[in-house]
Order: C-alpha cells, then sequence, then structure tokens
C-alpha cells in the first residue's frame, strides 16, 4: 500500500496521507479531521495561527507537541 497523495483544484496545495483534510474554502490543509472539524466554527474559517497550532513547511496545521489551549481538540 503506498501513500496518498492528493492536491487542491483551487489552488496550489498539494499533501500526503490519508488523515489529511484540505478545507475548500480557506485553502489550509489539516493534519486531522478533528483539527478540520475545529477550525469551522458558525460556518467560518479560524486560522491556525489564532487556534495556537503549528505549521509544517509543507503548510499543514498541526497540534503543537505539548497544547494547553482549549481550542485545540
Amino acid at each position: 500500500m503506498g501513500l496518498v497523495r492528493a492536491s487542491c483544484g483551487w489552488c496550489a496545495a498539494s499533501w500526503v496521507g490519508e488523515d489529511r483534510c484540505h478545507c475548500a474554502r480557506c485553502c489550509e490543509t489539516w493534519d486531522d479531521v478533528d483539527l478540520f472539524e475545529a477550525h469551522r466554527r458558525d460556518e467560518m474559517c479560524v486560522s491556525g495561527t489564532t487556534m495556537g497550532l503549528t505549521r509544517t513547511r509543507n503548510g499543514i496545521w498541526l497540534r503543537p507537541e505539548l497544547s494547553l489551549n482549549p481550542l485545540i481538540p
């Protein structure tokens, strides 16, 4: 079984991994479905920076190693 590779038809983003979630509205990529769902509030997108997340050099938003932020699931 190989790696799952995907890309967005709207922006230049691409990512690897079957757990990744890409938002078609804000074109940000999230490490997993929990972070993706947490970034959607009242039908609006919340930035990873606002949520206290860390962004990889590939543009994927991740949980910080030791997170005490209640906004992060």
